[in-house]
């Protein structure tokens, strides 16, 4: 599987980071650039959750049942994204 490192620096509002890995998810899943699938974006970098009280992310992720639980690490794992491409998907048909 092909990585596709995107930086290690990147900053911002959490909602508006992961609006651009969709894009740049979706664009490989369809048109195979910058990577054909199968492959796997790579970041990192501090962004900011504004929508959660006391910025709670623990609880957040426990209520939808996605909470990764990886044990002491001795590191900061927060700050580490990773979005997996299986699989191409077709493009819609334009009018």
């Amino acid at each position: 599987m092909k990585p596709v490192i995107l930086g290690d620096s990147i900053e911002g509002e959490s909602r508006d980071v992961a609006l651009v890995h969709a894009g740049i998810a979706r664009q490989c899943a369809m048109r195979g650039q910058p990577e054909k699938p199968p492959c796997v974006l790579i970041s990192g970098g501090e962004t900011t959750i504004t929508l959660l009280a006391d910025n709670d992310s623990w609880t957040f992720f426990v209520r939808l049942g996605d909470l990764l639980m990886t044990g002491p690490t001795l590191t900061n794992v927060n700050d580490f994204r990773a979005v997996l491409i299986e699989k191409a998907l077709a493009r819609a048909a334009t009018p």
